[in-house]
């Protein structure tokens, strides 16, 4: 597969992870992220970006990009609806 283009993250989910679970970016610009995802336990069926007020239904076995422009440089926190799952995403 190699690594995804400039602006793209890879996130596989499952066994109660993101991996992987912190991702970078920069202010302003677009960055997407896509989840894969393995775990069929309903937990893991949407991803909630907190301070960011975006989230997202994962279907079982499927890549679901989330498209994302954060304008504020911080650390936005992301979970599952249940926040099992947590991941973080860094804006520079």
């Amino acid at each position: 597969a190699g690594r995804p283009p400039p602006g793209e993250v890879n996130i596989a989910v499952g066994g109660g992870v993101y991996d992987p679970a912190v991702s970078k970016s920069t202010a302003g610009e677009p960055l997407s992220l896509r989840f894969e995802r393995r775990d069929a336990s309903p937990c893991a069926e949407q991803v909630v970006f907190h301070g960011l007020d975006v989230s997202e239904y994962l279907p079982v076995g499927e890549t679901t990009t989330v498209t994302l422009t954060p304008e504020q440089p911080g650390t936005y926190r992301f979970t599952c609806q249940m926040n099992m799952y947590q991941g973080k995403l860094i804006v520079h």
